[in-house]
């Protein structure tokens, strides 16, 4: 399952949503994918930026690997599109950890 990041709530929820998102224990970086839902005619890349630049500053406080954010930025999305293979071994908890 893939996790869509687009934001959709006020600024004020991003941290908490990230952070539950990034510290729940399932290996959810390689699930996760950025979008801004702007269309491609009139792309508002001021306020894409600025999404990209709170979401970056929340992964430093989270410790969270440039290999992981890569592949929210576009790793996964490749990946989903079927234009990349799925690499690496994935972390699954077991029921109870």
């Amino acid at each position: 399952m893939y996790v869509d990041l687009t934001p959709g709530t006020p600024p004020i929820y991003r941290r908490e949503a990230l952070t539950k998102l990034f510290t729940v224990g399932y290996d959810v970086g390689q699930n996760a994918i950025f979008g801004s839902d702007c269309y491609t005619a009139g792309y508002n890349s001021p306020w894409t930026r600025e999404w990209v630049q709170r979401d970056n500053g929340i992964y430093d406080e989270l410790g969270l690997e440039p290999a992981v954010r890569q592949a929210v930025f576009g790793e996964n999305l490749k990946r989903f599109l079927g234009l990349i293979p799925r690499t690496g071994e994935r972390f699954l908890p077991r029921q109870g950890e």
